[in-house]
């Protein structure tokens, strides 16, 4: 049929499918910014924590021999709770290679909780979403050394929406009460370690 069709009514039949395709295109586009526009930011934000904690994994973690942060800590029975903590949480990104530093309350630290906040209470299959909140808080994305620890006044955690905030002096301390017990932070393959003496608690869990 298109052969039957003249030059010019051959242009205009072009330029209506190019003006067909390119509403389409407009409209979906509207529609997809709608859509997200109608998610407050907090519902992003927890799609967002979901999809990060949801990612698909390697499928080799790192070896014992080679070291992770999970491995590490799983050794030392000075941290047995934030490890069950961890698996509480089906929390599994320190046994795989990235790039973290996590900042660990003692066993000590943790029995200091409230009983509304103790890991026993947290561990209940309805408190779930807040042991990740408060696990994620202790997790940052990136490899920290103590010395850019001591030259910045915040650091941004896995939870996101939170800060924590850094004095130092003689000691780095975290949320103005929380204090790094070594200077130098336990290196391992896939990130580093900072021992504290208390519990980090974000804004949104006080």
């Amino acid at each position: 049929m298109i052969n039957t069709l003249s030059k010019k009514q051959k242009r205009y039949l072009y330029i209506g499918v190019i003006v067909v395709l390119l509403g389409a295109v407009f409209g979906l586009t509207y529609i997809m910014v709608a859509q997200e526009e109608s998610l407050s930011d907090e519902e992003i934000e927890n799609e967002r924590m979901e999809a990060f904690l949801n990612r698909p994994e390697p499928i080799q973690p790192i070896s014992s021999e080679n070291g992770s942060l999970f491995n590490l800590l799983e050794k030392n029975p000075e941290y047995s709770l934030f490890v069950s903590a961890l698996e509480h949480a089906d929390m599994n990104l320190l046994k795989y290679p990235g790039s973290y530093t996590i900042f660990v309350p003692t066993n000590t630290a943790f029995e200091e909780l409230p009983a509304n906040m103790s890991v026993e209470s947290l561990m209940q299959a309805e408190n779930k979403g807040k042991l990740i909140d408060l696990l994620s808080y202790h997790i940052v994305l990136q490899k920290i050394s103590s010395e850019d620890i001591q030259s910045t006044s915040t650091i941004e955690p896995l939870l996101r929406g939170e800060i924590i905030s850094v004095s130092s002096n003689e000691q780095i301390i975290l949320n103005g009460s929380s204090r790094i017990s070594e200077e130098r932070p336990v290196e391992v393959l896939n990130g580093k370690m900072y021992s504290i003496d208390s519990v980090l608690i974000p804004d949104s869990m006080e």
